[in-house]
């Protein structure tokens, strides 16, 4: 089972609520909170992966992924194993605004596990502003992005590289059950994505 949750909220972060949840269903999506209905194919052959849920969520036209002063503020993806499987949940998560120019990077619930702290909010205090690193270096991407900048361009071209590779390489990580590798699997496609915005 997939499922997948976008989340959305106002711009400068004064609102946010959960945008949707989808859930993969003999017939198509059903995207209950918004209440859309995504029809497969009729030749489709039921090897619905987390790529295509991945897909789903990038899809602007119908509304699943917000831009402007109401945007997407971060998605998640969770492959969920059949009952009895030894294979773990594997959560693909953006933890930066707008799926269509962020990495879904790969998190796996074990013992021990290292978020590391790019991720990590400061703590509430005297300022307004929560954004952790990871959000701030992308958003200064997304602003170049909206400014045609080829630099930005080049950066998103990057993402979606990782991205891939990460999905390629997720398999063989689950498969080899390491549980040291999977603590530090989402960390370390953090830390990949930071060294993108910081050259």
């Amino acid at each position: 089972m997939i499922v997948a949750v976008p989340v959305c909220g106002f711009h400068k972060r004064s609102l946010v609520h959960a945008g949707g949840t989808a859930i993969l269903v003999k017939n198509g999506i059903y995207m209950s909170t918004l209440e859309m209905t995504w029809t497969l194919p009729s030749n489709f052959s039921g090897q619905f992966d987390q790529e295509d849920m991945f897909r789903v969520l990038r899809h602007e036209d119908s509304g699943i992924c917000m831009s402007g002063s109401f945007a997407s503020t971060g998605s998640q993806v969770s492959v969920l194993p059949p009952p009895g499987s030894d294979q773990p949940c594997v959560h693909w998560l953006t933890a930066t605004a707008n799926p269509h120019q962020s990495a879904f990077k790969p998190f796996v619930f074990v013992p021990g596990v290292r978020v590391g702290t790019d991720t990590a909010s400061p703590r509430p205090g005297s300022r307004f502003d929560r954004s952790h690193p990871l959000w701030s270096r992308h958003e200064k991407m997304m602003q170049m992005l909206e400014r045609n900048s080829s630099e930005g361009k080049g950066m998103l071209q990057k993402v979606n590289s990782l991205e891939e590779k990460m999905v390629q390489n997720v398999e063989a990580v689950i498969a080899g059950n390491n549980p040291e590798t999977m603590r530090t699997l989402f960390r370390d496609a953090v830390q990949e994505e930071m060294a993108i915005y910081e050259k």
